[in-house]
Formats: C-alpha cells, structure tokens, sequence
C-alpha cells in the first residue's frame, strides 16, 4: 500500500513538472509588421538613448532589424545580435532577441515601446544564466 501511495505520488508530481513547463515556455507568434525610431529617456541624470528598426513580414522565418541601446551613467553599450520575437498589440511593441553587452556575447533582452502621451520605453537584460542584469524604464524626452 505504501509503495503505491509513492508511486502515485510521483506520477502527480511528474504531471505538475509537466503543466509547469507548459506554461513557463509558452510562445508567443510573431506579427507582422515594424517599429522603427529612437529616443532617449532620463534616469536620474543621464541619459539612456536607444535605436530601433526591427520588422516582420508573414511567412519569415524570424523577425530582423536592430536595437541599439546606452546608459550613459554606467557606460552600458547595448546591440542586438539576433531578434527572435516581435509582437504587437495596439499600441505597444515588444522586441526579444539576443544582445552583445560592451563586446560581450551571451545575454538577452526584452524591449517595449508604447506609442502613448507620453511615449514609454522599458528594456530588461539577462545573463546567461537567465538572472536579470539590467533594466530600466522611462518616458522619452
């Protein structure tokens, strides 16, 4: 009785890992269209500047384009090595892809920009161990 006790157990706890997985890795479809444009933001200070041009056209593989992205007050210099997601929802974009942090590969971003009043931008960096190493977010100058 107890061994099967156990074996039920472990065949819950298989099934939780399972559904945990699930929904921890679910995708989202790229859509088909751009964002295009730069600007800058304060954070105390100084300056966080950025640049992008990133689209998706139905039918690719993957969207393509650039971001680029600076914080003066840490001297952090930010480039896109790949995007690999680009989605759009009424007014706001979200850009995910891969990123070189001053000449090091190996971390990964995630950037929003919404078209508002005013217009807001948030940006947050990864390591490779998925740990968070930078963010920040502002409305633009």
């Amino acid at each position: 009785m107890k061994s099967n006790l156990k074996s039920k157990i472990q065949i819950l706890l298989f099934l939780l890992f399972i559904i945990f997985f699930l929904f921890s890795h679910k995708t989202f479809a790229n859509t088909p269209g751009s964002a295009t444009g730069g600007g800058w933001f304060m954070k105390g200070r100084y300056r966080c500047a950025f640049q992008v041009d990133v689209s998706y056209t139905a039918g690719e593989t993957a969207p393509s384009g650039l971001l680029k992205y600076s914080d003066q007050e840490i001297r952090l210099i930010v480039a896109s090595a790949s995007i690999t997601s680009f989605i759009v929802s009424d007014n706001k974009a979200i850009i995910k892809g891969e990123c070189i942090v001053n000449r090091v590969r190996g971390y990964t971003f995630i950037f929003e920009v919404t078209d508002g009043s005013p217009d807001y931008v948030s940006i947050e960096i990864k390591d490779s161990e998925g740990a968070i190493y930078y963010d920040a977010a502002g409305s633009l100058a």
